[in-house]
């Protein structure tokens, strides 16, 4: 049987109320149904028919205050403030920030920013009303903003020092404040001191030394000002002026002559201060108290005199804002003196250096790694075999050629024991250069290949020139296991063997007349002497019996032989243990130097 509603059913299966008013208990207040027809509906599947739907619409019933703190200035409350609404509880409200309250009823309320600092103003109305709206579909919050502006409750002093002069403090000053606050202050910087009270304080410098003088009044006042939005700076400088406590003595050595002092001068101040002082240099002593000082030059060479008084006087004047320098000069003249050149070493293995000295042995000075120095005939220049060395993990040192002074003239390992000719223009040498040893010559200046003298003997070393440059004398091996002196024509014609003992002759040196060879030889004791022959190997005669030597040099007035000393001998090889020099007779031997020094040459 089809059941029949009171009302109409539409085409979708709802039906259709025919009653237009009703009362929805329970809610606050009369409602309405939207629009002129209320109406319900109910689904024909899944639900009960005829239940109705209402739509309810409410309205706030309180709203909110946001507060909101700008603090602008200088020295913020750190506790930030207190807000109050309508005399209730407090709330916490930062110097820059926000704080919302809700839950309040519609209406004016009181509204109160409390707890700023003494130096900190609050602007507008405080308390202040703010009216809170109620009613609305949104909740109303009504908004207020306290700027708050600080001034400063502090101020600084800063302090500057601008210091002149010498002998300034050495670690700068201290400022004191008011007996209290300490700052340290550099000579010509600046310090600031913060935190200070509105008011005048006393400032003052402390630390100067006795010679520095503070311009002005110290201590002083200064007046810190507070009050402001931004903080004030008190500004005062101290001038310090400081004068010279002590001076400085300088003295210089004009040198002039030839054979200046290799080693220099000292100087002494007062039995106290000593300074180096090189030929035609300077020496500065600093420190120097006020008043009259005693200068001395000492250490001069045996060849050089110095003028004037010696020791002498010098006024050092102090107090001056610049220091006063006191001079004085010691002209020293030096003359000719008789030198030597040397080998200080005796393979290349032992790191041989050259050395010159005077002919005593004194002011002896190295000149460059090398071995067989030969003097220029004008006494200028040394060419020697030169050394290249270096200093990885140990020190070490190899042939590289000849060299004059610190030029090198030739580049083959082999070159050795040049001999300048007496003319200047030539260098005589020993070297292997051509596959066999053999005695060379090449011009002094360079620029041009070597020449081969002879390779004829077995071996040769040692080579001396004729006084007139004409002939080399030289140590030569014609038979093998035997060491002679031979000689040969300049050119390469003429060799002669001046020797041929069964014992060792070598070493030879013309003396400058040319008149003789000195050499060493083994014949009379086994080991080597010195003897002396005819340049035609005749009239061999023994110098100095049981006096072992090697290397003998003539002076150059013939006078005298200077020669290695051959005492020191191990497993029947012997080693220099200094230079002996004596007359050419064999008379008035003195020993001049104890090192292991080889091959001396007397400067011309």
């Amino acid at each position: 049987m089809r059941r029949h509603d009171s009302g109409h059913r539409s085409r979708r299966g709802h039906v259709r109320d025919r009653s237009r008013s009703g009362r929805l208990h329970g809610a606050g207040g009369r409602w309405r149904l939207p629009g002129a027809r209320r109406e319900r509906r109910r689904q024909v599947r899944g639900s009960r028919r005829g239940e109705p739907t209402f739509q309810v619409t409410c309205g706030a019933a309180t709203g909110s205050i946001q507060v909101t703190t700008a603090t602008s200035g200088i020295d913020l409350d750190p506790n930030g403030y207190a807000l109050q609404i309508d005399g209730g509880s407090l709330r916490l409200l930062l110097g820059a920030g926000t704080v919302t309250v809700d839950g309040l009823a519609g209406g004016d309320h009181s509204v109160v920013l409390s707890g700023a600092a003494g130096n900190c103003t609050v602007a507008g109305d405080n308390p202040r009303t703010l009216h809170v709206i109620t009613g609305g579909a949104a909740r109303d919050t009504a908004r207020t903003t306290f700027q708050v502006t600080c001034v400063a409750l502090t101020g600084s002093i800063q302090v500057t020092a601008a210091t002149s002069g010498v002998d300034v403090a050495p670690n700068g000053y201290t400022v004191l404040i008011d007996v209290g606050s300490l700052a340290p202050l550099p000579l010509n910087g600046a310090t600031t001191i913060g935190g200070l009270t509105a008011g005048d304080h006393s400032v003052r410098l402390v630390g100067a030394p006795g010679n520095c003088t503070i311009a002005g009044e110290n201590p002083r006042a200064v007046h810190v000002t507070a009050g402001g939005v931004t903080r004030d700076t008190a500004r005062t400088t101290f001038a310090v002026t400081c004068v010279a406590v002590t001076g400085t003595v300088q003295v210089t050595a004009p040198t002039s002559g030839i054979d200046l002092d290799p080693n220099g001068y000292t100087v002494l101040l007062d039995n106290g201060q000593q300074q180096p002082l090189a030929p035609n240099g300077a020496a500065v002593i600093e420190g120097v108290s006020g008043g009259d000082h005693t200068v001395i030059l000492f250490g001069a060479a045996t060849n050089c005199t110095i003028a004037g008084d010696n020791p002498r006087t010098v006024h050092v004047t102090t107090g001056g804002t610049t220091r006063d320098t006191a001079r004085t000069a010691f002209a020293v003249t030096c003359v000719h003196v008789e030198k030597i050149a040397f080998q200080r070493g005796r393979a290349v293995q032992d790191n041989p250096t050259i050395n010159v000295a005077y002919a005593d042995g004194s002011n002896t000075v190295s000149f460059a790694p090398g071995t067989g120095p030969t003097w220029s005939p004008d006494g200028t220049k040394l060419a020697f075999a030169a050394l290249s060395c270096y200093d990885y993990y140990y020190y070490y040192c190899y042939p590289t050629g000849l060299a004059v002074g610190l030029v090198q003239l030739t580049s083959d390992p082999s070159d050795a024991e040049p001999a300048w000719s007496p003319d200047g223009t030539q260098i005589a040498f020993t070297s292997s250069r051509g596959g066999h040893p053999g005695l060379w010559v090449i011009n002094a200046a360079g620029g041009s290949a070597p020449t081969l003298i002879t390779d004829s003997p077995q071996s040769v070393s040692k080579p001396t020139w004729s006084p007139d440059g004409t002939k080399l004398a030289f140590t030569c091996s014609v038979v093998s296991g035997n060491n002679d002196i031979c000689v040969i024509n300049a050119n390469g014609t003429g060799f002669v063997r001046l020797t041929s003992d069964p014992a060792q002759d070598a070493g030879p040196a013309w003396n400058p007349h040319g008149s003789t060879i000195a050499f060493v030889t083994t014949r009379y004791s086994g080991r080597y002497e010195l003897a002396v022959m005819s340049p035609d190997g005749t009239n061999v005669v023994p110098v100095s019996p049981g006096i072992l030597a090697s290397d003998p040099a003539w002076s150059p007035d013939g006078t005298k032989l200077l020669f290695a000393d051959f005492a020191s001998c191990v497993s029947g090889n012997c080693y220099s243990s200094g230079l002996l020099v004596m007359n050419a007779d064999g008379t008035g031997m003195t020993r001049i130097t104890s090192g292991p020094d080889y091959a001396p040459v007397w400067r011309p």
